[in-house]
């Protein structure tokens, strides 16, 4: 399955969450930003994330 930027912008926040912290990847601090620059910033690891592990698979 296939998730693109826009997906995650519709997910709930936790859900976002949960699927960074299940990528491995390290997390924006929600105490920096206010929310909505805290989601578009969660929303950028977690797609960048989800691409490095795309390319990881096909190299592997």
């Amino acid at each position: 399955m296939d998730l693109d930027i826009d997906c995650l912008r519709e997910a709930r926040v936790e859900n976002v969450e949960r699927l960074g912290r299940a990528l491995g990847l390290r997390l924006p601090d929600k105490k920096r930003y206010d929310r909505r620059a805290y989601v578009r910033e969660l929303v950028k690891t977690v797609m960048q994330g989800l691409r490095r592990d795309s390319r990881s698979k096909y190299y592997d």
